[in-house]
Formats: C-alpha cells, sequence, structure tokens
C-alpha cells in the first residue's frame, strides 16, 4: 500500500497541530509520515527466492504476502508476475497457480467462465454448452475452467480436435481424444456410463434423492466435470460417446456429474442433449442464427489483445463476458 494514501491524514494532523499549539499532535503526525515511509521502503522491496502458492496465500522465498493484492508493493506485483512467468512448475499446480493472480472462484463445485464470471456445478442443471467458430476461444476457455477448478472436483477430458488440449494438459488422468485407437475412446465412454450406473445406487444406499442432498448430510464424494472439446465430431465418431453425454445431460445433475461441451455448430448436436444444457456460452464470431437458436438476443461484445468476448445465458439472464487468455501461458509439464 502506498504511503501516498496517508498523506491525507498525517496533513490534517499537522495542521491542527501548527495552528493550536498542541506539538504532541505535530510530533505523532510526523512520526507517522516516517513510520510509513520506512514501511514502504521495507516492503518496496521485493525477498528474492521461489514463489510458491501455500492454500490461498501467495509466498515469495520465506516472506508470505499480504492475503489481498491491494497490499503488495508495485515490486513485489512484478516480482510474482516475474517468477510465475519464468518457473517451470509441475503442470497442475503451475495451472492452478494462477489463483495467485484472482483466477480463482473462491469458491467449490464452481469455475470461471471469463473475467470475475463464476459458474457453479451446484446451481441449475450444472452443465455448460460453448460455441464459436474455429480461434473464437473454446480452447482458452477449456484452459481457463481447468485452472479455476477447485482441487476437489474430478475431471474427465474428451478432446475430438486432435489431441491439442490433452496435449497441452498430460497430467489429466481420465482423457480420450480422437486419435487414440477406437478400444481405448470405447473405455473411457465406457467408464462414464458406468460411474453413473455406480453412484446411482450410491444414492439408493444413502437414501437420499441427488448429490445435493448427500452433500448436505456430508457422505457424497466428488462432483464430476466431463469436458468434450468438439462434441458434435465426438457424437458423430463414437456411439458410445452419444450414449454416455446423452445420460449425464438428462440425469447427471442429480448425480454429481456435469458436462461442459464445445461446438462450431449446432449442426449435428442431438437435441435431446440441446435441451438439457440450458447454459449457454456463444463467443464471437458465433452465427447470428445460432444465437437466436440459444435464445441470445444480444450482440456479442467486443474482445482485446488480452481477453475473448463471449456472451452467457444463464438463469433466464444474459451476461457479457470477456474470456481472459492467459491461462494457455501457464506453464504445463507432466508432474
Amino acid at each position: 500500500m502506498s504511503p501516498l494514501l496517508l498523506l491525507p491524514s498525517i496533513a490534517i494532523g499537522l495542521f491542527y497541530g501548527l495552528t493550536t499549539g498542541n506539538y504532541l499532535i505535530l510530533v505523532a503526525s510526523v512520526l507517522s509520515g516516517l513510520v510509513a515511509w520506512l514501511v514502504s521502503r521495507r516492503k518496496g522491496v521485493a525477498p528474492e527466492g521461489e514463489l510458491r502458492l501455500v492454500g490461498q496465500r501467495v509466498w515469495l522465498g520465506e516472506k508470505r504476502l499480504p492475503k489481498h493484492q491491494i497490499f503488495w508493493s508495485k515490486a513485489q506485483h512484478l516480482k510474482v508476475i516475474e517468477l510465475f512467468s519464468a518457473q517451470s512448475l509441475p503442470s497442475l499446480d503451475g495451472l492452478r497457480s494462477l489463483r495467485a493472480v484472482g483466477w480463482y472462484p473462491g469458491v467449490a463445485n464452481a469455475y470461471l467462465v471469463g473475467v470475475d464470471k463464476v459458474f457453479r456445478l451446484d446451481e441449475g442443471a450444472g452443465h455448460l454448452l460453448v460455441i464459436g467458430p474455429t480461434g473464437s476461444g473454446k480452447s482458452e476457455l477449456i484452459h481457463l475452467v481447468i485452472a479455476s477448478l477447485d482441487d476437489s472436483v474430478a475431471l474427465a477430458v474428451a478432446d475430438y480436435k486432435g489431441g491439442a488440449v490433452l496435449t497441452e494438459l498430460p497430467w489429466i488422468t481420465l482423457r480420450t481424444s480422437d486419435i487414440e485407437p477406437q478400444d481405448s475412446q470405447n473405455a473411457f465412454w465406457k467408464n462414464l456410463i458406468d460411474e453413473l450406473g455406480r453412484r446411482e445406487q450410491f444414492l439408493r444406499e444413502q437414501g437420499v434423492a441427488n448429490w445435493s442432498a448427500a452433500e448436505r448430510l456430508g457422505v457424497s464424494e466428488p462432483r464430476h466435470l466431463v469436458v468434450v472439446d468438439e462434441a458434435v465430431a465426438a457424437i458423430r465418431s463414437n456411439t458410445l460417446a452419444l450414449d454416455a453425454i446423452t445420460r449425464i445431460a438428462t440425469k447427471g445433475r442429480s448425480l454429481g456429474v456435469h458436462l461442459l461441451l464445445t461446438t462450431q455448430s449446432l449442426v449435428g448436436l442431438p437435441r435431446e442433449i440441446l435441451i438439457n444444457l440450458r447454459s449457454r456460452l456463444a463467443l464471437a464470431g458465433t452465427d447470428d442464427v445460432e444465437l437466436l437458436q440459444l435464445g441470445c438476443k444480444d450482440k456479442i461484445g467486443v474482445g482485446s489483445s488480452e481477453t475473448k468476448a463471449a456472451v452467457l445465458m444463464h438463469d433466464g439472464q444474459t451476461f457479457a463476458v470477456q474470456v481472459p487468455l492467459g491461462a494457455r501461458k501457464a506453464p504445463r509439464k507432466a508432474a
């Protein structure tokens, strides 16, 4: 925090001390200014050492920085950015260290879909459809989602765009792509179908109707998020994919299993899936006709050198969204 913020109080103290002859206030004001200057000098020098994220607190070497970034000095901000850009952390830690610069919802069972825009898995259906042409930012959004996920959410990723997302995120354990053998792809989708059946049995044994009720009793397991990049391609290439995605879309909410599907167009996306994905995010470049089909009458805004523009339709409302591009730049190396 800059000592300039204290100048008004110090000036008032000096003025009051001089005009009233109350030299005690005068001395106190001078000492306050001196202490503020010394503290700013000490905090202005960023400590050396490794950049670490412990819980929700940022450490530089052996020094823990203040919880709120407003209290960081400019030197500390610059040092964090410098070290974050340079460090070769294991990919999971590196990607989720984006929390150090504020890319974290701050709540469980939630992820970011844009700057300061949180999407919660435990509200509504918890499914999200993302639509946009090539280059609109779908992969950037996937990176942001994964970066901001709470540690307790289990993640499965199917990449039907040549495996690019999985190449950059090699630590994801439950995954498949269109470049893998058909048997491997089938095993992925069958695993998800079996998981739905297992969770139905789990709820029956616990005597509760849905996953939220199990969470309230403290007996539930982590929620699952299934990310399918280029969902239409996945559905066309594998009948098990169509079966698994349809089952999750129709009854996944009550079982704590949620979808995030990306597609370039609504063409080829079965209606049974579409009507159950009531939260939709359209990126810049989406066809106007398809925007109307999604129920969006608003124009998509303009992005910047650091963001991609989008519009989110959720819970009967429409929100302008900016998807940050920085998640793709996070260090990614197999742990």
